[in-house]
């Protein structure tokens, strides 16, 4: 949907929100647009999007968790017409807040809503999702789709899990407590800064050693893997990305990340 969009409206004014998702700036490198950035962090309220045709939002935001209310995003939207804003919200199932909804973009005509379907049922590589956007701006994307844009395998796995909601109820709320728990763990250590998050994931900042270094030793050491966030716009190499996982599983990092810490110089 992003190669899509970007490529819909080539040579466009796109500002895209950092850090993010690489893709949204791939995508719009490729086909030609004038990119510039923001940081999420920054107050919306506050923000000039004049001279822009495009703005990019992903919410909740990956890498670091951030969360766009849903009255300050929708004012943002309507304070600024002139831009159509691109909101993917590929891990809205990760979090218990109410945001954006497909009939927003009934009442919004310059709101592009990208969801993804197999982020919440672990099969991203099926690669499912779609789009929500006013009839007009549907009909000009729909000139650029290419055949078998979505593969057998893709359709079939969709319309399973569209049709049995019941056996995807994910429990958010003990995931969510599992993750304040783990970001307090981790906090205890003393040499790194876990920051706060709406979703599962969250980023991590050092205080010594780099990021490259510690995930080499984690999955060396003890089979870990976490992200090296270092190659996200606007982070360095001292910028780690965790998911949460079962208590049991996060005892075993902050354990290991303790073990890494000891023995930095």
């Amino acid at each position: 949907a992003f190669y899509l969009l970007a490529q819909t409206w080539k040579g466009a004014k796109s500002a895209i929100a950092v850090p993010s998702f690489a893709e949204y700036e791939d995508a719009c490198r490729l086909h030609g647009h004038e990119v510039s950035f923001f940081p999420t962090s920054c107050d919306l309220s506050g923000l000039s999007l004049e001279g822009q045709d495009f703005c990019w939002i992903c919410n909740p935001n990956n890498p670091d968790g951030r969360l766009i209310r849903r009255a300050e995003l929708l004012a943002l939207i309507e304070a600024n017409r002139q831009t159509v804003f691109i909101i993917d919200q590929a891990y809205v199932a990760f979090t218990t807040e109410r945001l954006l909804e497909p009939s927003d973009v009934c009442n919004h005509p310059n709101l592009i809503l990208i969801q993804s379907i197999s982020k919440a049922h672990n099969i991203p590589g099926l690669r499912i999702g779609y789009l929500i956007a006013s009839p007009d701006k549907v009909e000009q994307i729909n000139r650029y789709i290419i055949p078998w844009s979505v593969n057998a395998i893709a359709v079939e796995a969709g319309k399973y899990i569209l049709t049995h909601p019941e056996q995807y109820i994910l429990p958010i709320r003990e995931w969510q407590r599992e993750t304040a728990c783990l970001i307090d763990r981790l906090n205890e250590l003393g040499d790194l800064e876990a920051l706060p998050t709406s979703v599962t994931f969250f980023l991590v900042r050092l205080k010594k050693g780099t990021a490259a270094g510690l995930k080499q030793y984690l999955w060396d050491r003890h089979g870990l893997l976490i992200r090296d966030a270092s190659n996200f716009r606007s982070l360095d190499e001292t910028y780690i990305r965790i998911s949460a996982q079962t208590v049991a599983e996060n005892q075993v990092l902050v354990d290991a990340i303790r073990e890494w810490l000891s023995i930095l110089p």
